[in-house]
């Protein structure tokens, strides 16, 4: 059968690698009988990275725009002068105002959905905040208030307390953009606990599993909620369309190994390190794509000063960003993500 782009959701559902085809789930974990490279044809893709820490970058104020304002550097103007300059990864804005915009990847081989960034602030809790929506169109703008999911679509949420740090990492097609934080608890009989944290946001294409996908874009965050990543971290992630049209759809994840809060699974009992396996997208049960540039971790990693860090992993020649959804001492709470600093496979 020779797929077209007619008939690519029948050919999804009648030929696409479920979990009982290309391998099988126990507790939440995927189980793969086959590498990643075997079911995606992807190339490595170069990614740049831009900091809070750059010189002429852009800062985390409490204004409201100060999500965009982060983003249209280095999607759009880039920033620095001189030596110090960074130029932007090439995308586009449109409708912009003072706290929002609409983004679009302007590549070839991008399926071009817009992402909405609307921006909102806290000043008496110092709370700088933004909503992010995947869109086929460009609509009229609402306050950040109204900004609401519609059927298959979620609404995506990004919150910056008292730290200022952030990361970008990406490339002409999709970005993570990686947001300081602090986790705050109090533990009885151990009292108050605050440790540097992150969340994160990812926009842009995926490799998908389906042949001629038209909409092969999706935007999902890591966050901390109800300390544990499974509410948050599945059910905020959203493809751009579906196989054969641009409708968004509400997409789920899965690793190669649990991310029930509380357990260790992603350490290796004997030589105790880390362990990193990569995400997957799901649709309607079958596997759409690969989640890019990211990896995931039990909890094993955490610093008491620095919201994230570099990190080198055994087996592989790339750098990583390395951060934590949230961690107190011996609580099990919290995951570790890594994002690739060199180079995505999509």
């Amino acid at each position: 059968m020779t797929a077209t782009k007619q008939n690519a959701a029948e050919y999804l559902t009648a030929t696409m690698p479920s979990p009982d085809f290309r391998g099988f789930c126990f507790n939440k974990a995927l189980f793969l009988k086959q590498r990643s490279s075997e079911m995606f044809n992807t190339e490595r893709v170069p990614v740049k990275v831009y900091r809070w820490d750059d010189a002429g970058a852009p800062k985390l104020t409490t204004d409201a725009g100060a999500f965009k304002t982060v983003l249209k550097a280095c999607l759009v103007t880039g920033y620095g002068e001189g030596e110090n300059r960074k130029e932007p990864l090439g995308w586009e804005i449109h409708q912009e105002t003072e706290t929002a915009a609409y983004f679009r990847s302007k590549h070839e081989k991008s399926s071009k959905p817009y992402l909405l960034v609307n921006g909102s602030s806290s000043g008496y809790y110092n709370i700088v905040s933004a909503k992010f929506k995947v869109s086929a169109d460009l609509q009229p703008h609402v306050a950040n208030d109204n900004v609401a999911a519609e059927t298959g679509n979620s609404v995506n949420e990004l919150n910056c307390r008292s730290r200022r740090d952030w990361v970008l990492i990406g490339n002409e097609r999709g970005f993570w953009l990686v947001v300081g934080s602090k986790y705050e608890r109090s533990r009885p009989g151990i009292g108050y606990k605050t440790t540097p944290s992150a969340t994160a946001l990812f926009f842009g294409d995926f490799a998908s599993a389906a042949p001629f996908d038209v909409s092969n874009a999706a935007l999902m965050t890591i966050t901390l909620s109800d300390y544990s990543i499974s509410k948050s971290f599945n059910s905020t992630a959203t493809f751009s369309g579906g196989v054969d049209n641009n409708i968004p759809t509400k997409a789920r994840i899965r690793s190669l190994m649990s991310f029930d809060s509380g357990g260790n699974e992603a350490v290796d009992g004997i030589a105790k390190k880390l362990i990193a396996t990569p995400f997957y997208f799901f649709e309607g049960g079958n596997l759409r794509g690969l989640v890019p540039g990211c990896l995931g971790a039990s909890t094993s990693w955490f610093s008491e000063n620095n919201c994230f860090e570099q990190y080198r992993l055994d087996n592989s020649p790339d750098e990583f960003l390395i951060f934590t959804t949230g961690y107190a001492e011996k609580d099990g709470v919290g995951r570790n993500f890594l994002i690739n600093l060199t180079a995505w496979d999509m």
